[in-house]
């Protein structure tokens, strides 16, 4: 491999090493995973997911008589893909129920990358597929979201291969690739398992059926009407096909649907867009409803909580895609590769959704993890893109800013574990300790966990007495990892379950939830200098240790 000119070699961008190298950062990712995912805490969501999960599995072990699943909660308005798989996880773990699942979740994480790596691959070659998978690991908010999101991480991985497999059907067309059709409406359907919201995949799919359309008039001097005749009815049945076949997979994985196969999709439809429930949300250093966000909540949180050096590789993506467009016009445009274009719309048509019509949001950009995979391609291939244009100077530029953010990411990373998901980066959110004053920080509650440990080994409890415990957001989020030997779990101020008033409370800062109880404040799980849980001894009792606050893992 020569070095100088070496970038404009197209053998280079996809030589066999880089897919190595990609085997490789999925070995370290794996190796990563196995020693760590027993550090996450269990987040609000889990439980009732997996109590829906074990509903779906009951709905079939009964032979269709258990019919819990038709009617459990507001969940019976999703599918339960992921949550029927997490309970299956769980309940066959040998190291726990919520091990288990997490370990399980974090291989659909890992599934990821090998999606977006793939991804980027067909976009660009395997040094992008290469760069999109490290862009994605050490995205902190897919990261650390990986353990115990059962929802949003999966999502984002189908999506991955939503992208995949319809750059590959536009790419093949005017053939039709039956197998392409199956795996596209497969993966589709399996979104659609999870969250309704997956409906937009449909969506993207005809976006890419008019825009493939659209470059076969401006590629074959046809008239659009001889294009239209001689294409239109191929591509309906192909639309047809990804329809009827995700349709077919999403009421495989929900029962409710099953019951009620037309209406039921169009309830939860209905429900995931007017999210009927009114959550308090910190941002920018205001409380709101979440029915009163501005049109720019998710747009700033995603400004905020990118890393650098994304942001950087989309920011040059976007200038060289504009003086492209400026320099040969829109039609020249129109007629390059597809994918990036699909690719892109993918990534943005949710964002431009959300910002037209805000939804009820809450918790920043998880429910749009999803468009992560596709923006880490589109950052890869960016970057490769400006390699290629540049001089000597300015490719070593890009090349340092690009691994110097990373690595600084990376250290943020390892300082925030297990909450990589509260990262937010310093170009525009000021870092974590700035932000904290204006954004959420742990809305997850995966805290708790570690609050939980230090009560454990820490708090002395005299002979023949059991001291009561209470916390805020779910219950299990304290009550998982609490010795019942030794204490007393009396509920949650959050849920309305306190039995009794408490003798030691442990509380995030989450919708004044830490104001509950006054007392001496024992210890404090903090991060980077912020605080994210507090240990609070309400009635005293004697410590072990008086240190009060820890920093580190």
């Amino acid at each position: 491999m020569r070095l100088p000119g070496f970038w404009k070699e197209e053998a280079f961008w996809s030589d066999r090493r880089w897919a190595y190298l990609a085997a490789a950062l999925l070995v370290a990712c794996s190796v990563l995973v196995a020693f760590t995912f027993l550090d996450y805490g269990v987040t609000y969501d889990e439980d009732w997911r997996l109590t829906y999960g074990k509903y779906v599995v009951d709905w079939y072990l009964s032979g269709f008589n258990d019919t819990n699943a038709l009617q459990f909660w507001v969940v019976s308005l999703q599918g339960g893909f992921t949550a029927a798989l997490a309970y299956m996880a769980g309940a066959l773990s040998p190291i726990g129920r919520f091990e288990g699942v997490h370990l399980f979740l974090a291989f659909f994480g890992l599934l990821g990358l090998v999606g977006v790596y793939k991804l980027g691959t067909l976009l660009g070659g395997r040094f992008v597929g290469l760069l999109a998978a490290l862009i994605l690991v050490f995205t902190p908010r897919f990261y650390g979201d990986m353990f115990n999101n059962m929802s949003d991480v999966p999502m984002a991985t189908l999506t991955a291969f939503s992208i995949l497999y319809l750059v590959q059907l536009l790419r093949s067309l005017p053939g039709i690739s039956k197998a392409v059709v199956l795996k596209l409406g497969a993966v589709i359907g399996l979104a659609l398992g999870i969250r309704t919201g997956a409906v937009i995949l449909i969506a993207c799919v005809g976006a890419g059926l008019f825009l493939w359309i659209l470059q076969r008039w401006l590629l074959s001097g046809e008239g659009l009407r001889q294009v239209l005749s001689s294409h239109l009815p191929k591509l309906a049945l192909v639309f047809g096909g990804v329809c009827l076949t995700a349709y077919l997979m999403m009421l495989a994985w929900w029962p409710a649907a099953q019951a009620r196969p037309f209406y039921q999709p169009a309830k939860g439809l209905w429900w995931a867009t007017h999210f009927e429930y009114e959550i308090q949300v910190l941002f920018d250093g205001v409380v709101l409803s979440n029915k009163d966000l501005p049109w720019y909540y998710l747009p700033k949180w995603f400004l905020i909580t990118l890393p650098e050096f994304t942001l950087f590789g989309l920011g040059l993506g976007l200038i060289l895609l504009t003086l492209v467009t400026l320099r040969r016009g829109i039609r020249t445009w129109m007629q390059t590769d597809i994918g990036p274009v699909i690719t892109l719309v993918v990534c943005v048509v949710p964002l431009l959704y959300s910002a037209l019509t805000t939804p009820p949001e809450y918790d920043g950009i998880r429910h749009f993890l999803f468009v992560l995979p596709g923006l880490s391609a589109l950052a890869a291939l960016a970057f490769v893109q400006i390699l290629k244009q540049g001089g000597p100077r300015f490719r070593i530029a890009v090349i340092a800013v690009c691994v110097g953010s990373m690595v600084l990411t990376g250290v943020d990373m390892v300082r925030l574990h297990p909450y990589q998901y509260i990262f937010f980066n310093r170009l525009f959110a000021g870092g974590l300790k700035t932000a904290a004053h204006h954004f959420e920080t742990d809305y997850w509650g995966a805290s708790y966990k570690e609050g939980v440990e230090w009560l454990t080994a820490n708090y002395a409890v005299k002979p023949g007495q059991r001291p009561k415990v209470a916390s805020c957001l779910h219950p299990v989020s304290t009550s998982y990892f609490l010795p019942e030997d030794r204490f007393d779990f009396v509920g949650s101020y959050h849920e309305g379950s306190i039995t009794a008033r408490p003798d030691i409370f442990l509380a995030t800062a989450r919708w004044g939830c830490d104001k509950k109880e006054t007392g001496r404040v024992l210890h404090t799980v903090s991060r980077m200098g912020v605080p994210l849980l507090s240990v609070i001894e309400v009635n005293p009792a004697p410590v072990q240790q008086s240190s009060l606050t820890s920093e580190g893992q």
